[in-house]
């Protein structure tokens, strides 16, 4: 079975999105935060395609770019 990844589009700047971040979080954070992209909100573990790229939520409400294209 394959995970089918949510197509998001490029990041509209009137809307709320997470820091996008090339490192990926180590350790726990001390609280679990949502991520957002143009508003719409996705939980730790999301895999989404913005702007081209993969990435995911990671627990501290940041986005890790994979590099992978989408």
């Amino acid at each position: 079975m394959t995970d089918k990844i949510v197509q998001l589009g490029p990041i509209d700047p009137e809307k709320q999105t997470s820091p996008i971040t090339d490192e990926q979080a180590t350790g726990e954070a001390q609280e679990r935060a949502p991520c957002w992209y143009n508003s719409q909100q996705f939980t730790q573990g999301a895999r989404v395609c913005g702007g081209g790229r993969v990435i995911v939520c990671q627990q501290n409400g940041t986005w890790w770019n994979t590099h992978e294209k989408c």
